[in-house]
C-alpha cells in the first residue's frame, strides 16, 4: 500500500520482476493515477505486507513539497 502525508492511498496492483534470488529488481505497479496522489504531497510511505513471520517497517519518502 502507498499513502501520502493527506491519507490517499493507491493499493499495489502487481510486483514485475523475474523470479529468483534473495535480492531482486523490479517495479512494483500500484491501482489509480499518480498525478493527483503526489500532486502537492509533502510524503509518500510504503507499507508492505509480513514477510514471514518478520513485520517490514513502513518506507517513507519526503517530497519536498510545500504547503
Amino acid at each position: 500500500m502507498l499513502t501520502n502525508d493527506r491519507g490517499d492511498r493507491l493499493e499495489a496492483k502487481r510486483w514485475a520482476a523475474p523470479p529468483g534470488g534473495h535480492h531482486r529488481e523490479g517495479t512494483l505497479l500500484f491501482k489509480g493515477t499518480a498525478g493527483p496522489f503526489l500532486a502537492g504531497a509533502k510524503w509518500v510511505e510504503l507499507t508492505l505486507p509480513p514477510i514471514g513471520s518478520n513485520g517490514v517497517p513502513p518506507l517513507r519518502w519526503s517530497l519536498g513539497a510545500s504547503s
